[in-house]
């Protein structure tokens, strides 16, 4: 399902051969029907929007908590964006200094499974 509908209330239509999920009248997704069993099927571009979400709000937490240190890591901060260049190193160094597990490490302790990506 496309990350905007991930808490939708959705109707599917089921054929032999595909599915077809739409939010009231609008067509949200169309995938291939399989009859499998424990198979995920999913389009690729999907998650990728949902993902995003989840490393900005990860790296929105590293911030907040490396802001609380102390007074002087608003300047720690700025000098380290001149140095680091907006490289993702910064984003990593300020992760180590508070102590929080990289986004995978996060999503994996909360115990979501891993994505399959599947063309469909």
């Amino acid at each position: 399902m496309p990350a905007e509908y991930a808490n939708c209330k959705l109707a599917v239509k089921i054929y032999a051969d595909r599915l077809y999920v739409y939010k009231q009248d609008k067509l949200v997704a169309c995938h291939q029907r399989s009859y499998e069993r424990h198979q995920d099927f999913e389009n690729s571009n999907h998650p990728k929007e949902l993902l995003a979400e989840h490393r900005k709000a990860h790296d929105q937490q590293i911030l907040r908590r490396f802001l609380s240190i102390s007074a002087k890591s608003q300047s720690y901060y700025q000098k380290l964006e001149v140095v680091v260049g907006g490289v993702g190193l910064g984003k990593s160094h300020l992760a180590t200094v508070v102590g929080l597990p990289s986004l995978p490490e996060t999503l994996k302790m909360r115990g979501c499974r891993k994505m399959r990506l599947t063309p469909g």
